[in-house]
């Protein structure tokens, strides 16, 4: 009882250890942003800017966070799903799809052909075809979110509220506190409150910059469209004969302003308007541009061919055909050199030189020569390359600084470069993304493989199978789910055992509450050989790690042949029960958002422990199904020698795996956990994450410390090894073990068969002072007891009296009366002492019990005995 005591505390003191090591690792750091992953056969999950997974798979479809919230659809509804993987906005079916309109960095040529083509299409197949192919690609913006109903849309903020009734045909997302919407074929602005800021007159979405947005409105008769001002408070502040003159938003307190060509070439003297278009502030015919303050003062007078908005303190400006840069007092900081000039992000500014892209520090130092191309795209190629002066902020957009990396390609291939110009992540994708401000970009590698990839390189799949689950988590993840895995096998083999023993206990055999079996102690099912180091053995060669363990059960004390099929039985029963113990703890995991690897353990866990338990109910010995249904065969076809386990281990081994209707050890429990509400993806995935290589190491290193705690167990189980082929080699390392370790009773109990199997003349008093010392080490083993008496009526053959070896044989077959060995000597003694009709009798009842007659050789019968039998039909 100490000793059980002593053990328990040290387990619950290693899985207290594992949980102190175990907290810091499966906290998820900070979450910053979310990115949707599709997982094979388990649908949409999310992984943060780390790579680590945060949402477990559980969506039919997912797009990408804003604001906090993603759109989802699961099980046909659809709604919107935070950090934390809840779904808290549920919205009516199919309702929520992105407005086909044009995005606001999307070229407008880009915007007019697809929508040529569209214009081309039957717009009851378009219709058809978006209702059943709808992209939830909707999400908030400034805490609206646009969503769709019978055809209209409207927008609702972020309690799922309708805060903007549906009317509109199309939409963008609110951008400065407006949104730009179309009713019927006109578009117009409205502001947070669904108010109309500018009313529908514009045949294409209205667009703001430096604060105002045109609209054109083209009336039929008028000889040209007549344009309006507005800013985004719905006031008109200019038109086609009196444009603006103060802008309504600044970048770095300046905003660009431009004369008009016309009154650049007829040199008038005018006041320059606003630049209401980044095209035409970059790329004018004419027209000369400059800046003004927030004041309206002219501070930069308009001088240049093109300018861009102020970006850490300077400005791209071109004069001619080449870019430089100025600071705010209009004084050239970096001059003009280059066929095209970006705004700086992150200290670094691109620039296009010869067609090739460069970067230059503040102080105009080209600190990355221009010497990679625009990513793999060869319109933008030439265009860089011939058209230089044709370039457009937007089209260099992809290759900005961003988290430190920027996207470049070279010999066909792109990658992402640090601000010095080496390459952080090496040039092997066919298609690359700029990295986002969490640290993530998209890319392809090759054809339809899709990543992410972290500002580290991580590199992880969009698509995921179970093949590349464990790209997402650390080593000590996937070690700790192998310690985990062990752990808890130890307590399943534990039930499984105890199960046997607490049944056979009920059913007669007192014999487990002496050997400790009722004790739930491990230490007691456990053998180092069977449940440890040929587990790990099995795992290191690839195979199946099944680990053994078995009590030593007395089935002639069980009262019946029922009570020994139910405690056969009890251990398939008890692995059962403790897979559905686990059923609820994993859907507790699943309401609360436990980490998916550990979901998918418990999955794993509670799927293998059905499949051991209807693996075990295969009639197939030595497995438990056969225990159970052997009681009720008749006697010849029981296996007493063991011969038939051991074919029966070779059939399981070589000859199962091959037969088609042994697949149901693997359907049926699939087929119990979806009943229960598990799907296969998560058991599936969770035999992806454990690591037989992991799980070797930590088998191996129990079995390390198990024997530098118990050395003697080397030559135990060296023994037990060589006991079968080479006995002398095996009584040798038992006699080792004793000296390591004189109170180990399985050394004394090896010494004393193997010195029995020998069988040396005159051994017998060695052979029972070693079963003798076995049985004071441990005085529950009746099977030694039972051996010993054996032993000491063989060396009464040798040196007693008849009288004195009857005796003993009868106490023999009173206390082991279903023995045949027993009733087979006690026959042929009886015949020596002319005792014929009592070994008769004897004879009976040992063919009573072993039909095959096994030991007629070493005991001969006399003629008459033999005639007697075979007129009774026993022969």
């Amino acid at each position: 009882m100490r000793f059980q005591k002593k053990f328990w505390l040290l387990i619950i003191l290693l899985l207290a250890l594992v949980g102190a090591i175990a907290f810091p690792i499966i906290h998820i750091s900070k979450t910053e942003n979310l990115y949707p992953i599709s997982f094979s056969g388990n649908g949409y999950g999310y992984m943060n800017q780390t790579g680590e997974l945060v949402i477990y798979p559980q969506f039919d479809r997912a797009e990408k966070f804003s604001e906090g919230f993603a759109p989802v659809k699961v099980k046909d509804k659809l709604g919107f799903v935070n950090f934390k993987g809840q779904v808290s906005i549920i919205l009516p079916n199919k309702i929520v799809n992105e407005s086909n309109s044009r995005k606001r960095d999307e070229p407008i040529s880009t915007y007019l052909v697809d929508k040529f083509l569209k214009d081309l299409t039957d717009k009851k197949l378009m219709a058809q075809y978006r209702d059943e192919h709808d992209t939830l690609s909707t999400s908030f913006s400034e805490g609206l979110a646009a969503i769709k109903l019978k055809g209209k849309w409207g927008f609702i903020n972020q309690n799922g509220k309708l805060v903007i009734p549906y009317q509109f045909d199309e939409v963008q997302k609110f951008s400065g506190g407006v949104a730009t919407v179309k009713v019927g074929d006109l578009w117009g602005v409205i502001n947070p409150e669904g108010k109309w800021i500018i009313q529908p007159v514009n045949k294409y979405p209205i667009q703001f910059f430096q604060g105002i947005g045109l609209s054109l409105i083209d009336n039929i008769g008028d000889p040209i469209p007549i344009i309006y001002y507005w800013d985004k408070s719905g006031h008109l502040v200019g038109s086609s004969y009196n444009q603006p003159q103060l802008a309504k938003e600044f970048q770095e307190e300046m905003a660009i302003i431009e004369i008009p060509w016309r009154a650049w070439q007829e040199k008038r003297d005018v006041y320059p308007v606003v630049a209401i278009s980044e095209d035409s502030s970059v790329y004018s015919i004419g027209s000369k541009c400059g800046f003004q303050d927030k004041q309206g003062k002219v501070v930069i007078k308009p001088q240049f061919d093109g300018c861009q908005s102020f970006s850490q303190g300077l400005a791209a400006v071109r004069v001619d055909k080449k870019w430089g840069y100025i600071n705010k007092t209009g004084k050239f900081i970096i001059s003009p050199q280059f066929d095209f000039a970006d705004s700086f992000f992150e200290e670094r500014g691109l620039i296009v030189f010869n067609g090739k892209i460069g970067f230059i520090d503040k102080t105009g130092k080209v600190v990355i020569k221009p010497e990679f191309d625009p990513n793999l795209d060869d319109f933008l190629r030439t265009k860089f390359k011939e058209y230089p002066d044709r370039v457009m902020p937007r089209d260099v957009m992809p290759y900005r600084f961003s988290s430190g990396l920027a996207v470049v390609s070279k010999d066909d291939k792109c990658g992402y470069i640090d601000k010095t110009g080496k390459f952080a992540i090496e040039p092997q994708f066919l298609s690359c993304e700029r990295f986002d401000p969490y640290g993530i970009a998209k890319a392809e590698r090759n054809k339809d493989e899709y990543l992410y990839i972290t500002r580290e390189g991580k590199i992880i799949p969009r698509y995921i199978n179970g093949d590349s689950l464990r790209q997402f988590y650390p080593a000590r993840i996937i070690l700790l789910i192998s310690i985990m895995a062990c752990l808890l096998w130890i307590v399943a083999i534990s039930c499984h055992e105890f199960a046997h023993a607490i049944v056979a206990y009920w059913g007669g055999d007192h014999s487990v509450k002496d050997k400790g079996y009722l004790s739930f102690n491990p230490r007691l099912y456990i053998h180092p050989l069977a449940t440890i180091i040929l587990p790990a053995f099995f795992l290191l060669i690839g195979g199946i790690p099944l680990p053994g363990a078995a009590v030593y059960i007395e089935f002639d004390q069980i009262r019946n042949r029922l009570w020994a099929s139910a405690t056969a039985a009890a251990g398939p029963i008890a692995s059962l029960l403790f897979g559905l113990i686990l059923v609820p703890i994993f859907h507790i995991g699943l309401a609360w958002n436990f980490p998916y690897w550990f979901l998918t353990f418990i999955a794993a866990f509670i799927n293998l422990q059905f499949v051991t338990a209807l693996f075990n109910l295969l009639p197939i010995p030595p497995l438990d199904g056969y225990r159970i249904i052997s009681v009720w065969l008749p006697s010849r076809l029981q296996d007493r020698s063991g011969i038939a386990s051991l074919i029966g281990l070779l059939f399981i081994c070589f000859v199962l795996p091959f037969i088609s209707i042994s697949s149901l050890v693997i359907i049926l429990p699939v087929v119990l956990m979806l009943a229960l509400g598990i799907s296969d993806a998560f058991s599936m995935n969770g035999l992806y994450l454990l690591d037989r290589w992991y799980m070797a190491l930590c088998l191996l290193v129990a079995a390390v410390v198990y024997l530098i705690y118990k050395p003697a167990s080397i030559f135990q189980i060296a023994g037990r090894v060589l006991e079968n082929r080479w006995p002398k080699t095996a009584l040798k390392m038992y006699e080792r073990a004793i000296k390591l370790d004189p109170k180990n009773a399985l050394s004394w109990e090896g010494k004393a068969l193997m010195l029995n199997k020998l069988q040396t003349i005159g051994n017998y008093v060695e052979v029972i002072s070693a079963l003798e010392t076995a049985i004071e080490l441990n005085p529950h083993n009746l099977f030694l007891q039972k051996c010993l008496q054996q032993e000491q009526i063989l060396q009464l053959m040798w040196f007693s009296s008849d009288k004195e070896q009857l005796k003993a044989m009868e106490t023999y077959t009173e206390s082991y009366p279903n023995d045949a060995w027993g009733w087979a000597v006690k026959a042929g003694k009886l015949e020596t002492c002319e005792r014929d009709e009592e070994a008769l009798l004897a004879w009976e009842k040992y063919l009573e019990i072993d039909s095959k007659n096994k030991f007629k050789l070493n005991f001969p019968i006399k003629e008459s005995t033999l005639e007697a039998l075979e007129r009774q039909n026993k022969l």
